[in-house]
C-alpha cells in the first residue's frame, strides 16, 4: 500500500509537508499495517500551459 500526496495536499506541496506527513506516517502505525510507499505528485500532468511553458493548475 502506499500514500499519495496529490491525494492529501493537490498543488500545495512543498518539502516541508511532505516531510511532515511522511513522519505521520512512521509515527503513527502506518507501517506496521503495510503501508511501503511514498509517491509525490503535484499535478505534473496538467493539460494546459502558460505562456512561459509552466504548467497551469487552471483546469
Amino acid at each position: 500500500m502506499g500514500w499519495n500526496s496529490y491525494n492529501a495536499l493537490h498543488y500545495n506541496i512543498d518539502e516541508t509537508l511532505i516531510k511532515q506527513h511522511v513522519d505521520i506516517i512512521a509515527n503513527q502505525g502506518y507501517l506496521a499495517v503495510g503501508y511501503r510507499y511514498i509517491n509525490l505528485d503535484d499535478g505534473w500532468q496538467a493539460s494546459t500551459r502558460t505562456a512561459d511553458n509552466k504548467l497551469s493548475l487552471i483546469h
